[in-house]
């Protein structure tokens, strides 16, 4: 059986996250808001590794070296809720490019015209719901990796081309 998976909606998915960034910094908990939009990994290092960080923004990049300047980004960016709509805007995508690990994982970036960070979300199934793209890493700046396909297909096809020469 073949799964559907469709492209992710950045209207649907940023605006929340970008509105739980801010908060890094007045509290050393993350939203509540903010735990259902990550992935399961990413929401249970965020739980368990709270205790010994006065931010938990850090973890929500798994590069330790980039951690502290995603913070900085996050620090010196200003986010501001359109006026009717109370939502952070997103601006402008720059592109979407996906890459699959394997068989079962699915990720997908986001390169933002607006933001000095790039979201990197994972296709998740199962969850409570349903099945979603959901954030597993938030990277500082523009991201550079030519591995990255145009569509969820040439992901696809990259990936069996890299497991068949492995």
């Amino acid at each position: 059986m073949v799964e559907l998976i469709h492209p992710p909606d950045p209207q649907g998915l940023l605006p929340s996250i970008l509105a739980c960034l801010p908060t890094a910094f007045a509290s050393p908990r993350p939203p509540p808001a903010l735990l259902p939009l990550l992935s399961p990994i990413l929401r249970q290092r965020l739980q368990v590794s709270i205790e010994s960080r006065d931010n938990w923004l850090e973890l929500l990049c798994w590069d330790q070296d980039k951690a502290g300047t995603l913070r900085e980004n996050v620090a010196n960016t200003t986010f501001e809720p359109h006026p009717v709509s109370g939502e952070i805007e997103i601006g402008g995508i720059q592109s979407t490019t996906y890459k699959r690990l394997d068989e079962e994982t699915l990720q997908c970036q986001m390169q933002l015209e607006e933001w000095d960070f790039t979201p990197i979300f994972l296709w998740c199934t199962g969850g409570d719901n349903g099945d979603g793209w959901l954030l597993a890493e938030l990277l500082p700046g523009p991201m550079k990796d030519d591995s990255w396909s145009q569509t969820i297909t040439g992901a696809s096809d990259s990936a069996k081309e890299r497991i068949m020469a492995e």
